[in-house]
């Protein structure tokens, strides 16, 4: 059977306050346990570290220092063809780059290229005079074959002078 704690005695806690102290450092709080004094806790001497600190470049990841956080999510619905070429051309792609690419990696390089040929693609849109079709498949697929080929031609066009970050 149970046994129940008397009414006036203080419920059992097994985090108490001077455990709480003893292990942050804490000053003690006054309570009526703070008859009861604490011994010090003993660290260990600290050993020289034998680690030396390698210098870094301070110019070279300078401007990511301050870099935005990625915080919102950009979707696109593909094809689960698309969906398996793309995935296949990300495993080539981090075989030759010897690294692991994700498709954010992928992306985000896709957009500063287009933010880097952006004049000129302004007017590659314009000569093609594009006007995106609603709910009809082959319709779309024609529309972002033609706009492929203005981003094409833009980019050839242009020399790449824009850097993220600066």
């Amino acid at each position: 059977m149970a046994k129940f704690a008397p009414q006036d005695e203080k419920p059992f806690n097994p985090i108490t306050d001077k455990l709480l102290q003893a292990v942050s450092g804490a000053a003690p709080a006054t309570t009526a346990d703070a008859d009861e004094e604490l011994q010090p806790v003993r660290r260990p001497r600290e050993a020289p570290s034998k680690v030396v600190p390698l210098p870094t470049p301070a110019t070279e990841y300078a401007e990511y220092e301050n870099a935005e956080r990625l915080t919102r999510q950009m979707r696109y619905q593909a094809t689960p063809t698309e969906e398996l070429e793309t995935k296949e051309l990300l495993r080539r792609l981090s075989l030759a780059a010897g690294t692991s690419l994700t498709h954010s990696n992928l992306m985000r390089s896709c957009r500063d290229l287009l933010l880097q040929v952006e004049e000129k693609l302004v007017d590659e849109l314009r000569r093609a005079k594009l006007r995106r079709p609603i709910n009809d498949k082959h319709a779309i697929a024609r529309f972002e074959s033609r706009l492929t080929e203005a981003i094409r031609a833009a980019v050839r066009q242009n020399p790449l002078p824009y850097n993220r970050g600066q």
